[in-house]
């Protein structure tokens, strides 16, 4: 078993191609939401992959900043828009988000949006910290949104299996693993309690419904005033 950024290094050139039509009707109902809650700002593609959202995201609209730990997927990402009149800001420094401190951030500027898309918060097994680094770097009333592996007992059914959907509605914290030419890498199946918890002290949940036609729910979040308040007295 493999950290999430070894495995992507190493199955970024394969990672297009296992795109699916359902996986790009997918990204396209998220990206339409997403900027239905976000009118504009600055907003960070967070675990942005080989850059397959920012097509959808580079407009007047928005400054995009970009940020994939993988640096194999991220040099996709960065030729992918090579020629494109409108560029993201590539982060390519601080990239761990867990390093994160008031001084020590990868961009000074407060974000309106995050966009966590195709299962990156699956990637993290400790969401507590991610919400707690997250919260610095937004403002106040920034959304995030997720998309994350639906983990409700009636979807595990259909997806996995009756023992995996027990210990979910039992809000045990299950562990898959996706392989790769020899190569795993663990997914932590979060619930939705779990989400509530971990961000709670920061965030306000928005919704959290399936996505049609997908293994997904999408997550949106609100960054609590009240609480950026207190965090930033």
């Amino acid at each position: 078993m493999v950290s999430s950024t070894y495995y992507y290094d190493h199955i970024a050139g394969n990672y297009n191609g296992h795109m699916t039509d359902s996986d790009n009707s997918v990204r396209k109902e998220v990206i339409k939401i997403f900027k239905a809650n976000i009118p504009g700002g600055n907003i960070l593609d967070f675990g942005g992959g080989t850059g397959l959202d920012l097509p959808g995201l580079l407009s007047d609209q928005y400054k995009v900043f970009f940020l994939e730990p993988s640096t194999n997927m991220r040099a996709i990402a960065i030729e992918s828009v090579s020629e494109k009149p409108r560029k993201p800001v590539i982060i390519e420094e601080r990239v761990n988000f867990q390093q994160w401190s008031d001084n020590h951030l990868p961009f000074t500027e407060k974000m309106n949006g995050v966009l966590a898309n195709f299962a990156v918060l699956n990637c993290i097994p400790d969401v507590d910290s991610l919400f707690e680094k997250l919260a610095i770097i937004c403002a106040p009333l920034c959304y995030i949104q997720a998309t994350v592996i639906d983990v409700r007992p009636l979807k595990m059914i259909k997806t996995h299996s009756l023992k995996v959907a027990a210990k979910i509605l039992f809000n045990r914290q299950l562990i898959t693993r996706n392989y790769f030419n020899g190569i795993a890498q663990d997914t932590y199946l979060h619930t939705l309690q779990k989400y509530k918890s971990a961000s709670g002290k920061y965030f306000n949940l928005v919704s959290y419904n399936s996505i049609h036609s997908s293994n997904f729910a999408l997550l949106i979040l609100s960054r609590n005033e009240i609480a950026y308040k207190k965090t930033t007295l």
